[in-house]
C-alpha cells in the first residue's frame, strides 16, 4: 500500500502538467529522495547499495516514472559482489532489474501485481551479468563498475524501475551498489539555428539551380 500511495502522489504533478517527468535524484547526491527502498537499502557517498540481509528475502529499491508514450532510454551503472553460496536450500543470491508499465496510476501497486505489464530486463549472479534486453558495457566511473543501457518503444504512460536484491542463500554476503540511474524519454533532436538556415539555403540554391536547367532546356 505504501508503494501505491507513492504512485499516486509522485505522479500528481506530473500527470497534471502534461510533461515527460525525469528520474528524481538518480545519482542519489540527495539520499534516497524520491525513491521507495525497502529492507537492505542504504546510500553513501552519492552511490545506493541493495544488499541482502532482508527480513523477507527481498531488498527492492524502486521509483515511478512519468514517461508518456513513444521512445524510452533506461541506464544505470553498477558494481555487483554477489555470492555463489547457495545455502541451506540450494538457492544462490540474485539481483535483479526490471520495468513495470502501467496507464492507471490509481489502481497501480507493485507488490499486489497489479499493473498492466512488465519486463525482465537484467539479472545478475555470481557468474556476472545475465542481460535479457538493452546491453552491458565497462562504465566510466572506474575498476569492476559496469554500465547498463536500453532504448524501447514504450506503449504506456508511466514506467516503474524497480531493483531487487533476492537472499537465495538466507546468508548476509550479497550487494550491488548503483549508481547515474536514468529512465527518460527520448527527444529528437533539434536542428541549431544557424544550421536550419544553412539546410534552407542550400535547399534554395538547389531549386534555382533546377529552375535555371529547365530554362535552358
Amino acid at each position: 500500500m505504501r508503494f501505491k500511495f507513492l504512485v499516486s502522489s509522485v505522479l500528481a504533478f506530473g500527470l497534471a502538467s502534461g510533461a515527460h517527468a525525469g528520474l528524481i535524484n538518480g545519482d542519489f547526491e540527495d539520499g534516497l529522495n524520491g525513491w521507495e527502498a525497502y529492507d537492505d537499502v542504504t546510500v553513501s557517498n552519492g552511490v545506493a547499495t541493495v544488499g541482502d540481509d532482508s527480513a523477507f528475502g527481498l531488498s527492492t529499491l524502486a521509483q515511478v516514472n512519468y514517461t508518456g508514450t513513444g521512445l524510452v532510454r533506461f541506464e544505470f551503472d553498477f558494481l555487483a559482489s554477489i555470492s555463489d553460496e547457495t545455502g541451506p536450500y540450494d538457492y544462490p543470491d540474485l539481483f535483479s532489474s526490471s520495468l513495470y508499465f502501467t496507464n492507471d496510476t490509481s489502481s497501480f501497486d507493485l507488490f499486489s501485481g497489479v499493473y498492466d505489464d512488465f519486463e525482465w530486463v537484467l539479472d545478475v549472479d555470481s557468474a556476472g551479468p545475465i542481460v535479457y534486453s538493452g546491453a552491458v558495457s565497462n562504465s566510466a566511473i572506474g575498476l569492476g563498475w559496469m554500465h547498463y543501457s536500453y532504448e524501447f518503444v514504450n506503449s504506456y504512460n508511466t514506467v516503474v524501475a524497480v531493483f531487487d536484491m533476492i537472499d537465495g542463500n538466507l546468508l548476509v554476503d550479497s550487494n550491488i551498489q548503483i549508481d547515474n540511474v536514468s529512465l527518460s524519454a527520448v527527444i529528437a533532436s533539434v536542428p541549431e539555428p544557424s544550421s536550419l538556415v544553412l539546410f534552407l539555403s542550400l535547399l534554395g540554391f538547389a531549386g534555382l539551380v533546377r529552375v535555371r536547367a529547365l530554362s535552358t532546356k
